[in-house]
């Protein structure tokens, strides 16, 4: 969803474009439906925004962040 296709940076954008948050949102809505209730990821910094998204839309679904990477100054 954040633009990690393990392809190419082309398609690496493709997926930036496509995933709004309004798509990550959907999907991890449709996720739930599907009895599925944790979602593993690496920090993204769209999440801050997308997660609050999903809650207000009712989903429930646990989050498990693998990694924070900043980048420091």
């Amino acid at each position: 969803m954040y633009g990690y296709s393990h392809f190419n940076h082309l398609y690496d954008q493709h997926m930036l474009e496509y995933f709004t948050d309004e798509r990550v949102v959907n999907l991890l809505l449709d996720c739930e439906k599907k009895g599925i209730n944790t979602w593993q990821a690496s920090f993204n910094y769209a999440m801050k925004r997308q997660i609050p998204k999903l809650r207000d839309a009712g989903g429930k679904i646990q989050f498990i962040c693998l990694a924070a990477f900043v980048a420091l100054r």
